[in-house]
């Protein structure tokens, strides 16, 4: 996942992009330079888009749904920390609306999430 993810993200950049994988089936990329959602919708929809192709396995093809959550400095954050909080959140509310989807973290969303927390609390 990761080698895939790390070749669609330099398609197009002339400096590479970390990916990382943050734990379980997660993946954090760090793209410089973006602050126009229309660019961030661009790479985020390339990489659904790449892994709409089939993944070879122990000679078994595989099809992997992704949630992408994206969150841009500095309306999504101003220190990388709550940028990637913000991004887990828009994420969660992809999965909400059914996974092969990216969304943006916007104020409404840490809304609804505190408000959710504060009713399993």
């Amino acid at each position: 996942m990761a080698t895939r993810l790390t070749q669609v993200v330099r398609m197009g950049f002339g400096h590479p992009s970390p990916v990382s994988r943050i734990g379980g089936d997660e993946f954090l990329i760090l793209l410089w330079d973006i602050d126009q959602a229309p660019v961030a919708a661009a790479v985020a929809q390339r990489v659904l888009e790449s892994f709409a192709e089939r993944i070879l396995l122990a000679d078994r093809s595989h099809y992997v749904r992704i949630s992408l959550g994206v969150a841009l400095y500095p309306e999504g954050g101003r220190d990388a920390e709550t940028l990637v909080r913000h991004a887990d959140i828009a994420m969660y509310a992809a999965k909400d609306r059914g996974k092969n989807r990216y969304y943006f973290y916007n104020e409404s969303l840490a809304f609804q999430a505190q408000r959710r927390m504060s009713l399993v609390a």
